[in-house]
């Protein structure tokens, strides 16, 4: 990092070698993002000498919409919204697009990657629990027992014939979105009945 003098505060949680697009240039350029800022630097050739460029941004210009980072990956490619404008890139590997984003994404919500999928699975279940009015966490309980009682019935040849139905009305009413409440959904067959 010859280009660039980190500050005292400041260190690096991703360096590497990218393609600035630019309409339809790509420029070689190489990436720093550190804790502070989000760092390109571009050498020229020209005939005598290389030209270096650094264009310098600080972390907290990247755009959030709808609680979610303006930082988008496809596949090798990643685009970054910024209040000062947008910055599209291109990696050599996929996995070191996916290393960068992973990485702004942390700094910017403070969070890794598994916390924040943590959050989108909880907001799904309880939206889900809202709208349909059911205990999705429980249904899932409930279902992955009689499933597994319907495994151990077949293996043992155990008549497993009333749990499997029971687990393919289940299976079936979540499919349809049928308004089944989870009382009637999840009854479990009464002693003598299997």
């Amino acid at each position: 990092m010859e280009n660039y003098k980190l500050q005292s505060n400041e260190t690096v949680l991703f360096k590497g070698e990218v393609d600035l697009i630019r309409g339809t240039k790509k420029i070689k350029a190489e990436l720093i993002l550190t804790n502070l800022n989000l760092l390109f630097i571009i050498k020229s050739k020209k005939f005598f000498h290389t030209e270096l460029e650094k264009e310098v941004y600080d972390v907290k210009e990247i755009k959030i919409y709808d609680e979610k980072y303006q930082v988008i990956r496809k596949k090798k490619k990643v685009d970054i919204y910024m209040l000062s404008g947008e910055k599209f890139l291109e990696f050599q590997k996929e996995k070191q697009a996916k290393e960068f984003s992973n990485a702004v994404l942390r700094l910017v919500s403070g969070e890794s990657k598994l916390v924040r999928g943590v959050k989108k699975v909880r907001k799904a279940v309880s939206e889900t629990n809202d709208s349909l009015d059911i205990d999705v966490v429980e249904i899932a309980k409930k279902t992955a027992n009689l499933a597994g009682e319907v495994a151990v019935a077949a293996a043992t040849g155990a008549g497993a014939g009333k749990k499997t139905k029971m687990l393919g009305k289940i299976a079936g009413a979540l499919m349809h979105k049928q308004s089944t409440t989870q009382n009637n959904l999840l009854e479990q067959p009464k002693a003598g009945e299997e």
